[in-house]
């Protein structure tokens, strides 16, 4: 990250006739007049000054398919989607940006799509690319004893865990459990199934995911997992209260990622014969309904992958951290060049007469910016990825 050579202050100073307007301050909020037009030309143009290159949170994983999109993503302002590792790129890498209803209907039967969603004011991305992503099978739940050992319940989950045929995710079924209502934690687990290699790579980066039923949001906290050899020598993840992208749970199937990352050990762990497994949630003493399930559990290595994109965002504080609007005469604006900073200037000086209804001054600066904006959009064409439509016949 860099900071552009022009500062708020060197803008207004820029924008403002001192001979003319000398007290400027005093007439109008010149910080809110200089936020709109830094706005206003970010909507007009792609610049090459807020192009950003962003790690997408968490790795990329395989059948994983919505990820957080940067808080600052302007619009469908995507350009590219790569690998961290540039050498495993090939000629036929190129992203397709298409609609979210077209992601879907296409998922899992095609790479190379990318798309951006929207929900309740929060904003993902939709990614289907084939990654590096090695896959360990902890197991399917598909039945009790298929793992080579049986899965029971563990803490307030009443009795012996039941096989569900038909309400799962993968495979043939998924493992069922009750609350009683006296206690905290509820689940299954296994102590001694068919030995997994899970590796110390994944262990020390990789990710753990599940698949949860919760019959009722209501007095649940979050889930946990353990991995290991036994009861006394185990890896645990941090408890997630939230689904892989960081939305509250709902009633419903809910897709949980633990980072073992930010693991803690209990006793030693031999990562090539784990064999041990312990899966809970945390809950209010008291509650006591029926039918949560768990379904797929698995680990992964998951792929490293960057967002290449137009940021919304003009301006960057002096510690460089990326804001939609300047608090102060210090702030960056996010120019390139003296071509961009020229863009922001006149569209300033437009706002400028704007709010002193000066419309002779109006109009010449409108005129100027229109043509330098004329100019600047032939010269740097913009790099935002086109969408791509398909027809089907129904």
């Amino acid at each position: 990250m860099s900071l552009s050579s022009f500062t708020r202050t060197n803008l207004q100073n820029a924008a403002v006739d001192a001979t003319v307007n000398a007290n400027i301050g005093n007439q109008l909020t010149i910080q809110d007049v200089i936020n709109r037009a830094a706005r206003m030309v970010y909507a007009d143009v792609d610049l090459k000054g807020s192009i950003r290159i962003a790690s997408i949170t968490s790795n990329i994983l395989d059948d994983v398919f919505r990820y957080p999109a940067p808080a600052d993503l302007k619009e469908y302002g995507i350009i590219d989607v790569r690998p961290q590792s540039f050498p495993r790129r090939s000629l036929k890498s190129r992203v397709k940006l298409v609609t979210p209803e077209q992601f879907d209907r296409k998922k899992s039967s095609r790479d190379l799509q990318v798309a951006v969603e929207d929900d309740d004011l929060v904003r993902y991305l939709l990614i289907d690319i084939d990654v590096e992503d090695t896959k360990i099978k902890i197991s399917n739940y598909d039945s009790l004893t298929s793992d080579g050992s049986n899965w029971a319940a563990i803490g307030d989950a009443i009795g012996t865990s039941v096989l569900i045929s038909t309400n799962r995710i993968e495979g043939s079924g998924s493992i069922q459990f009750d609350l009683l209502g006296s206690g905290t934690t509820a689940g299954v687990y296994n102590a001694d199934f068919t030995d997994v290699n899970v590796g110390t790579d994944i262990f020390n980066s990789g990710y753990a995911t599940v698949w949860v039923f919760i019959n009722s949001t209501t007095n649940l906290t979050s889930y946990t997992l353990r991995l290991g050899n036994d009861v006394s020598n185990y890896h645990q993840t941090l408890a997630v209260g939230t689904d892989h992208v960081g939305n509250n749970f709902v009633n419903g199937w809910n897709f949980l990622r633990w980072n073992w990352g930010n693991k803690t050990t209990t006793g030693s762990v031999n990562p090539t014969t784990v064999d041990y497994c312990e899966l809970f949630m945390t809950k209010t003493s008291g509650k006591s309904d029926d039918g949560y399930r768990f379904d797929d559990l698995r680990c992964h290595s998951g792929e490293i992958y960057e967002l290449v994109y137009y940021s919304r965002y003009p301006w960057q504080r002096d510690n460089q951290t990326y804001a939609e609007l300047s608090a102060g005469g210090t702030d960056y604006i996010n120019v390139a060049d003296g071509r961009e900073f020229s863009l922001v200037t006149w569209a300033t000086k437009r706002e400028i007469a704007r709010e002193f209804r000066d419309w002779e001054q109006f109009k010449a600066s409108e005129e100027q910016y229109q043509k330098e904006l004329a100019n600047y959009k032939r010269a740097v064409p913009s790099l935002a990825a086109r969408f791509e439509t398909e027809y089907w016949r129904l």
